[in-house]
């Protein structure tokens, strides 16, 4: 457990610095869409049987979301629109990101593509892949 406490410490310097240029990048934005894609954050977790992954894309609708999975690379891409009621005269603060986005995940397998299923609830893509267990077998080992 110390291994994965001490590992974790990364895990939060590496999202930090990853706020940091994220942050960075909204600032030099001359408007909201400069036309870049961005990237909303996403968690990848592994159970014993499958490999979950959680993409926050609040907003966004979800026949405009895109999610592809060749071997164990899996894209998702799609659009988030700014609200159509919203008639902007000034802006004051701009934190939100809207337009295009896409992440690009490598993902650990072997996994069973055949199966994955996603879901889209309360502003959470909810993507799970089980892994193909068929290749996986125990090595009888003998006594010499």
């Amino acid at each position: 457990m110390k291994d994965f406490d001490f590992f974790r410490g990364f895990d939060f310097f590496r999202r930090d610095i990853d706020q940091m240029f994220e942050a960075a990048r909204k600032m030099a934005r001359p408007s909201i869409h400069a036309g870049s894609v961005w990237h909303p954050p996403v968690d990848v977790v592994e159970t014993a049987n499958e490999i979950i992954v959680i993409m926050e894309i609040a907003g966004a609708k979800k026949e405009d979301i895109v999610v592809t999975l060749e071997g164990d690379a899996l894209r998702i891409s799609g659009t988030r629109c700014l609200p159509k009621d919203i008639d902007v005269t000034r802006l004051h603060r701009v934190e939100l990101d809207f337009g295009e986005f896409e992440r690009f995940l490598r993902l650990p397998g072997p996994l069973n593509g055949k199966k994955i299923s996603a879901a889209y609830r309360d502003g959470f893509l909810k993507i799970v892949i089980p892994k193909d267990l068929s290749g996986k077998r125990r090595v009888e080992i003998k006594e010499e």
